[in-house]
């Protein structure tokens, strides 16, 4: 099949639909670009790539070839499409389109994160892949979240879209009550919290909130127990990624 080289293309007007969340949303897919990304997907999820699309160069390139035999729905593409098709100066010549997955229905299982109004598509992102390399499960993205399926929470995710359960949800409140009703801790970063060891055993969840408002009163309500990461000096509050990490390894491996 002969390279896309028209930017009205409809292949190409597709991906750049989902750049928006409108377009997600109609189409039910979402995108994934970059040679490492793309590569991860390719080996963890292929049934889901309903396309994959990359530049002439990269016909022989590895990601390519595994896409080919994983049996991925290929087209190639000139650089100038390229570039409309994706969201970054550098999209390394190649990008995909992976169906949104399905309802999550099972009772949740391991490790649990739970997010309060992160914003910040960057943090978003990098909270995920931190949760990732925990052992996190499921993630729960309360209101006042950014979009999951954005682009930079895609990029900054660096694959975690494809191994986690991503669940949005409206006010956390309720939905941690359910989740303590299952035989979990709720443990939720807070300046007004416990500042010393965890009486901890069992099932566990964190809960962070925005660096900007921290969480909401409905949600530290439900929280278990509350606690505030030490720091010295003038610092009144911590990157709300950096406190997300810091949680996750004071709380999972207590």
């Amino acid at each position: 099949m002969e390279p896309i080289t028209s930017v009205k293309n409809d292949t190409i007007a597709l991906f750049h639909s989902l750049l928006e969340k409108k377009g997600r949303r109609i189409h039910g897919l979402f995108s994934a670009e970059g040679t490492r990304l793309v590569g991860e997907c390719v080996a963890r999820i292929p049934k889901r790539i309903s396309m994959l699309l990359y530049t002439q160069e990269l016909e022989e390139h590895p990601v390519v070839a595994a896409a080919r035999l994983a049996g991925v729905p290929l087209r190639c593409c000139t650089p100038h499409c390229m570039k409309k098709a994706t969201d970054s100066q550098n999209s390394q010549g190649v990008v995909c389109a992976i169906h949104l997955p399905g309802r999550v229905e099972d009772e949740p299982r391991g490790n649990l994160l739970a997010l309060d109004g992160i914003s910040d598509p960057g943090n978003l992102g990098t909270i995920l892949r931190t949760a990732w390399a925990f052992g996190v499960s499921r993630v729960y993205l309360g209101e006042g979240c950014a979009d999951v399926y954005a682009p930079k929470v895609v990029r900054s995710g660096m694959g975690a879209h494809f191994v986690l359960q991503l669940v949005s949800c409206g006010s956390l409140g309720p939905l941690l009550e359910e989740v303590k009703a299952q035989g979990y801790q709720v443990i939720g970063a807070h300046l007004k919290g416990k500042s010393g060891n965890l009486p901890l055993n069992g099932l566990r969840c964190v809960v962070i909130g925005s660096e900007a408002r921290g969480m909401s009163e409905e949600t530290a309500a439900a929280c278990t127990h509350l606690y505030r990461i030490p720091m010295e000096g003038a610092a009144e509050s911590l990157n709300a990624a950096v406190a997300a990490g810091i949680m996750m390894d004071r709380v999972f491996h207590t």
